[in-house]
């Protein structure tokens, strides 16, 4: 358990080994948390400056490669990070099981093939007022914040431009069976499908009190304001601001749904225009 205690500036470390990994195999998949960080650190508000990390094959990297059920993180910036990754790959969590609690991440640039996120790249945790500012790109489960999520995320939020080809989202890519809470995304997201201004695709998951005001634009199917696709998953008083510019089920909420819209609006357009609250929204349900 450790605590910081002043300002650490890293650039005399020119490719940082992330504190914990994914094992031998590099396969967080096959490896789970066994080999991440268990203990804890204390942040006070400190921040780490000018992390570079350059492991292109790698999953599981970051400041902290992998956290563990046990592990939490509390109290810490992280400013003017870049880290490049295969899968996995987060400026201060490549993948997360445990808890992130209060950290921020400033003017960072990720970029991974999947499961990338400003924060946090994978996260089968918890993370509580988690910001990050920068940019993130890949190819997909893209987020401002989390890239490929499975667990919770609350009152947190991004302005990052998200880029790539599928399940990119402001805040969090692929929402699986995790619930987003009290968060809000303003940055610009691209990509081809599932593309949403807070989430990419929501699957078997939760949106609740969020929102997001940044521009969407996706090339090819499922794009919206809010949600790219909510696969048999809840969108709840929830509500976008942004412009999207899509194809195929383009709405200015949700793109495509599946599942069920509550208590939710939005303002922004549709390519240019007044566009419909949903793009396609033949199998799920809107309710007032």
């Amino acid at each position: 358990n450790y605590e910081i205690v002043a300002d650490l500036d890293l650039a005399g470390i020119a490719n940082w080994e992330p504190i914990g990994d994914c094992g031998p195999e590099q396969s967080c998949m096959k490896a789970g948390d066994q080999y991440g960080f268990a203990g804890s650190v204390e942040g006070h508000g400190h921040t780490v400056r000018n992390l570079r990390i350059d492991r292109p094959e790698a999953g599981g990297v970051g400041l902290f490669g992998v956290l563990r059920k046990t592990g939490v993180i509390t109290n810490l910036r992280l400013e003017n990070a870049r880290v490049r990754a295969g899968n996995g790959a987060g400026a201060l969590v490549g993948a997360n099981f445990g808890t992130v609690s209060n950290a921020e991440v400033t003017g960072s640039d990720v970029t991974a093939r999947a499961a990338a996120g400003g924060l946090v790249g994978g996260s089968a945790g918890t993370v509580i007022r988690g910001r990050a500012t920068g940019t993130v790109r890949g190819e997909a489960a893209l987020g401002g914040v989390i890239g490929d999520m499975r667990g919770v995320v609350t009152d947190s939020w991004a302005a990052v431009a998200v880029s790539g080809t599928k399940g990119v989202g402001g805040l969090v890519g692929l929402n699986t069976f995790g619930r987003v809470i009290n968060s809000y995304a303003t940055g610009p997201v691209s990509a081809t499908d599932n593309v949403g201004g807070l989430v990419g695709m929501n699957t078997d998951a939760v949106v609740e009190n969020s929102f997001a005001t940044g521009p969407v634009t996706g090339a090819g199917a499922n794009a919206g304001g809010l949600v790219g696709f909510n696969s048999l998953s809840k969108v709840r008083g929830s509500y976008a601001t942004g412009a999207v510019t899509g194809k195929a089920a383009s709405g200015s909420l949700v793109g495509r749904n599946a599942g069920e819209v509550r208590q939710g609006h939005a303002t922004g357009t549709v390519n240019g225009l007044a566009g419909a609250l949903v793009g396609d929204g033949g199998e799920g349900s809107v309710v007032p």
